[in-house]
């Protein structure tokens, strides 16, 4: 299944086409005021948008967060079975991680 993606960008240029193939991330840019989406068959997006980050972000393992400290706190709420992380019982046992290499 190969999903097709065109945008028009917010200028008057003509509307691009852009295959992804299936498991593939696509990056269409900043300046499109509008995405038409096609597939050849049942799909799934995850379409993400929004203003950029005025400032760089932080990312170790799956957190990402504005600063080492944030990571940290994300780390231990993780840890210590925080309300915010949905509960997940795998069949496999959990794997340990252990804290961030900066907060050692």
């Amino acid at each position: 299944m190969t999903e097709a993606a065109r945008s028009s960008p917010s200028s008057a240029q003509p509307a691009s086409t852009q295959i992804i193939d299936p498991g593939h991330l696509a990056r269409l840019g900043t300046t499109r005021a509008e995405i038409s989406l096609a597939a050849k068959g049942p799909t799934r997006v995850l379409l993400v948008g929004g203003v950029p980050f005025d400032q760089q972000v932080l990312r170790w393992r799956s957190f990402v967060a504005r600063t080492r400290a944030e990571t940290i706190e994300a780390h231990r709420a993780l840890m210590a079975a925080d309300e915010r992380f949905e509960r997940v019982d795998p069949p496999l046992p959990r794997l340990e991680v252990g804290p961030a290499p900066w907060s050692l």
